[in-house]
């Protein structure tokens, strides 16, 4: 969680001190990009009327966001290219990625993909998330869950090497929410398999 939120917030942080405006900050230095594009879900998903499917909504993003790429624009990228198969995707994106550093931008990207940073030979961030998932007695109110899951849960951002498995707190989450069990230990003994 988060990785959406950090992008604006990086995106409104930028955006404000290229306008002369304050920032949400004590301190900030950072440099003032020329152009700021998004690479993700926005406004414009339901302005066609639905004459797109999905991922060409996305490949024209995709061309109008390079097509006045400026060397130094900030490229914000959110989960680029969901709406298609992981292996597409994960070439997609990759590409992307290396043709705006060939063009001299700047880029930070989320994904659920994993391997993308190295393949595009860029540093890998990863917001910390739940520090501890609490246990759930049967039949607790959801509302009482969510308030607990939301104390639990770190947004801060830290580098991590790429060596590290990729983890997510996702069956623990589905078990504690309620999912069916059945379910979870099916889908655990399939992570399980995969990863070996």
């Amino acid at each position: 969680g988060g990785k959406s939120v950090a992008l604006r917030t990086v995106g409104f942080i930028s955006l404000c001190a290229s306008m002369g405006l304050p920032v949400p900050a004590q301190r900030a230095r950072l440099a003032l990009p020329p152009m700021i594009r998004w690479l993700g879900i926005g406004p414009d998903d339901e302005s066609r009327g639905g004459l797109l499917s999905s991922f060409a909504g996305e490949a024209v993003r995709l061309r109008d966001a390079f097509a006045a790429l400026a060397p130094r624009a900030l490229l914000l990228v959110d989960e680029f290219a969901r709406t298609t198969t992981p292996r597409e995707s994960f070439a997609i994106l990759v590409a992307s990625l290396h043709a705006a550093r060939e063009r001299g931008a700047e880029i930070i990207a989320a994904t659920h993909l994993a391997g993308v940073a190295a393949a595009a030979g860029a540093r890998h961030f990863a917001v910390r998330g739940l520090r501890g998932i609490p246990t759930q007695s049967p039949g607790a109110d959801i509302e009482r869950l969510l308030a607990v899951l939301a104390d639990c849960m770190d947004y801060r951002i830290e580098e991590v090497s790429e060596d590290r498995r990729e983890s997510s707190d996702a069956l623990a989450l589905a078990s504690l929410l309620g999912v069916d069990e059945e379910i979870v230990a099916r889908a655990r003994a399939i992570v399980k398999t995969i990863a070996e």
